[in-house]
């Protein structure tokens, strides 16, 4: 009778997580951030963002997607957690800039407009021609790399005070 009624209250336990957090993870889900990469996004975004900025030329490569070495413990709320993977995708471009605040804007557009977490990992910049020269012609290379994190979701729990799962 005993094994029924925890069986019960665990059942309860479970349904008011899921009514309670249930919305929050599909906005996560739906926004793309828990679930399958969106490289053909990205690359999409990249192009518009090139030809918006008036960009000479842009090219962009891939690295496969890795798993990332982490505790993976994603905070729902006090004291629950969700256990993730997580996953980084690493994409180098190179690209010809018409001004440096060019790479800014690119950057701040690809982390707000993207359906991951954007974590730039180095960008070089090199004058391609004389800074006094006055021209329409682009003036900077940049080369850059950049990580995208995305996550794959693990079991629900309680946090233990550190203890493991």
């Amino acid at each position: 009778m005993n094994l029924l009624r925890g069986e019960i209250e665990q059942f309860r336990n479970d349904r008011n997580w899921a009514l309670t957090y249930q919305s929050s993870y599909e906005k996560l889900v739906a926004g793309g951030l828990i679930g399958d990469e969106s490289r053909l996004e990205w690359r999409a975004l990249m192009v518009a963002l090139g030809r918006e900025l008036k960009l000479p030329d842009i090219s962009i490569k891939y690295v496969p997607r890795r798993a990332v070495e982490t505790e993976g413990l994603l905070q729902l709320s006090a004291g629950e957690w969700m256990q993730v993977s997580v996953f980084a995708s690493t994409m180098t471009f190179d690209a010809s800039l018409l001004h440096s605040g060019d790479l800014l804007t690119l950057l701040y557009t690809m982390d707000h407009n993207t359906s991951a977490i954007l974590m730039p990992k180095r960008c070089l910049l090199k004058l391609a021609e004389d800074p006094l020269y006055l021209s329409p012609e682009p003036l900077i290379r940049s080369q850059c790399e950049l990580n995208w994190l995305t996550l794959l979701p693990g079991e629900p729990g309680l946090a233990d005070g550190g203890q493991q799962w």
